[in-house]
């Protein structure tokens, strides 16, 4: 164990080491908050603002603007944490890929520890680097939130997303360490990087809301993690702003507007609870770990 945490701290060093790669783990992030605070986080206010007036017949308040900006503040939260789970933990994982280029990697297969371990230790490197970004990020997120007039989240929305930070690390990290092994060169696995970093945004409903893609896009989403990851956050970090905000209305509203932005998943005219989303999240996870684990035994044996 003692051999298993000191390999752990050594990738995390490596990775936290090259401020280059740290940059670009946070590149979709940053992409994000472009997007957001230049283009579409006006809009997605006055939206809000807008499905308000039609059924009040008045013109919106300063309140319900404040509190419609504490909403969309709050998806794009969890649609950063989402993100950077995925991206941070391809980019250390990609320490993997510059040791087998290195042959570092040989020198941890000769020494007396099981592959198996070495092989745990880059996936255990990337769970924490990733959880400890994202808690950073959510961290400086909420001091803005709050410095700008919102209200904080509750503990207990605090601790699921937590929760919802944990889960999507641990099946993206296992995940990225399973597309690893079919892709050992830097140049490729660079490009993958890039790609599912570009991707993350649309596959999470991020980037553009759920409503306002084709059926078809959205019907293929529903069975993909990254849309159910980016839900479980976003029902975390919004229930108090959504009650502000749409206090008062017809629950019609709310929940249009929720299944319009990809708060809540629809799929079959049932709206997934998110003890649903979790175990289709779990289920991806199971299937990712017999996938790495089917891999990890034919390389091991056509050794």
């Amino acid at each position: 164990m003692h051999k298993f945490w000191n390999l752990v701290k050594r990738h995390c060093l490596v990775f936290l080491r090259d401020k280059t790669a740290v940059f670009f783990s946070f590149l979709a992030m940053i992409i994000i908050i472009v997007l957001m605070g230049v283009f579409l986080s006006k809009m997605n206010v006055d939206s809000i603002l807008s499905l308000l007036e039609q059924f009040r017949h008045s013109k919106a308040t300063a309140t319900d603007r404040k509190n419609a900006t504490e909403l969309v503040y709050y998806c794009i939260l969890a649609g950063i944490l989402m993100t950077n789970s995925l991206t941070v933990s391809t980019s250390v994982i990609g320490i993997y890929i510059d040791d087998i280029k290195s042959h570092a990697i040989d020198c941890f297969y000769s020494a007396p520890i099981k592959r198996s371990i070495v092989s745990l230790s880059y996936i255990a490197a990337a769970m924490m680097v990733s959880m400890m970004m994202c808690l950073a990020t959510l961290g400086v997120f909420l001091a803005f939130i709050v410095l700008d007039g919102r209200e904080m989240l509750s503990l207990t929305s605090l601790l699921k997303v937590i929760v919802g930070i944990a889960l999507n690390v641990v099946l993206f990290s296992i995940g990225a360490y399973g597309i690893s092994l079919g892709l050992r060169s830097s140049k490729s696995w660079s490009t993958f990087a890039s790609i599912s970093g570009t991707l993350v945004g649309f596959l999470g409903g991020v980037y553009l809301p759920m409503g306002f893609l084709p059926k078809g896009v959205a019907s293929v989403l529903k069975f993909l993690p990254f849309l159910h990851g980016a839900s479980i956050l976003r029902k975390s970090c919004v229930q108090a702003a959504l009650d502000k905000t749409f206090a008062g209305c017809p629950s019609e509203i709310a929940t249009n507007y929720q299944e319009y932005v990809g708060i809540t998943v629809k799929s079959g005219g049932h709206v997934l609870s998110t003890a649903e989303q979790v175990g289709i999240m779990t289920l991806w996870l199971v299937a990712v770990l017999a996938a790495v684990f089917a891999i990890s035994r034919r390389k091991h044996l056509n050794r």
